[in-house]
C-alpha cells in the first residue's frame, strides 16, 4: 500500500454493510496524492474514510490521499458498454 498510486477496492456481503479493509491509521502510511476508489461505498464503504459523494463532488482528501467515492459507479456507463469492454 505504501507504494501505491492507485487503490481500487469492493467488497460485497450480501444483506450487511461492507467490512472495512483500510483503516484511518493506514492512510498515514500511504505516499501523498494516493488515489482510494471506493467501489462498495453503497454498501456502507470499505475504507473507514470514506463518505458517499456525487459526480459533481466527486473526490476528497482525508491527510493526503485522494478519495473517490461516487455512490452507484457502475450507473456511469451506459449499459451497452459494459459489455463491449
Amino acid at each position: 500500500m505504501s507504494e501505491s498510486d492507485i487503490i481500487i477496492a469492493t467488497v460485497l456481503v450480501s444483506g450487511a454493510k461492507a467490512p472495512k479493509l483500510i483503516t484511518q491509521e493506514m492512510l498515514k502510511d500511504m505516499k501523498m496524492g494516493t488515489v482510494l476508489v471506493d467501489v462498495s461505498i453503497d454498501q456502507g464503504g470499505c475504507f473507514e474514510s470514506s463518505y458517499a459523494t456525487a459526480h459533481e463532488e466527486a473526490t476528497f482528501i482525508k491527510g493526503s490521499v485522494i478519495h473517490y467515492c461516487v455512490a452507484n459507479m457502475p450507473e456511469g456507463l451506459p449499459p451497452v458498454y459494459l459489455y463491449d469492454i
